[in-house]
């Protein structure tokens, strides 16, 4: 087993035996605390005896080391420095991290992945109304002009109600009154003409010189 090894080990080790004198001080059992956290007893007692290998991962037993701590109501900066690696902060006091919290991390992300998701959609939508209205704008014109084609001519009011207009001729200027009668002013005397022979006739009748 190398140093580096050996130092992790027991740099785990001891930051687990201070939080198991913390624990006990507080008069807590490792149920109550791990009921509390939302985590396992046995992730408790694998911090608690320095086995990280019982973790998900290095940053999960720092977190859960944090959240132990904000339950005991303890500072959690002395046992992180015990750590490797851990960064020193000097009077700040250490954000505590539920267990809980981190494991839910994924789960807690998926619905802002759905909102976006969602968010998505609508605009992708709302980008199609706006592309149709556009369209039918434009080309409203020349539908128009093709429907107005296609549709016969409206009849007069009169031919669609059956209604047959008769053409009434216009009465001619009056019959001028007759004239007045004519008076007569003597009555006409009528002679009778002689009647006309033929011409035979009168050569004829001429006396011989």
């Amino acid at each position: 087993m190398s140093e580096i090894t050996s130092e992790l080990i027991n740099s785990r080790t001891q930051a687990g035996a201070a939080l198991r004198a913390a624990r006990t001080a507080a008069g807590r059992s490792v149920e109550e605390l791990a009921a509390q956290l939302k985590v396992t007893s046995a992730k408790i007692a694998a911090l608690e005896s320095g086995d990280w290998s019982a973790l998900p991962d290095d940053t999960f037993g720092r977190a859960l080391l944090r959240s132990c701590c904000k339950a005991l109501k303890v500072d959690a900066q002395p046992m992180l420095e015990l750590l490797p690696g851990a960064p020193v902060l000097l009077n700040v006091q250490s954000s505590a991290v539920d267990a809980d919290e981190m494991a839910n991390l994924p789960d807690r992300s998926l619905p802002r992945a759905g909102a976006g998701a969602q968010k998505s959609r609508g605009m992708l939508w709302l980008a199609v109304v706006i592309i149709l209205l556009a369209a039918v704008v434009y080309f409203w014109p020349a539908l128009r002009g093709l429907t107005d084609g296609l549709l016969p001519k409206s009849a007069s009011p009169a031919a669609e109600h059956g209604v047959v207009r008769e053409t009434v001729p216009t009465p001619s200027q009056p019959v001028r009154a007759a004239s007045a009668p004519v008076t007569l002013q003597s009555p006409l005397t009528l002679t009778p003409s002689a009647p006309t022979l033929p011409a035979s006739s009168a050569a004829a009748s001429a006396p011989t010189a």
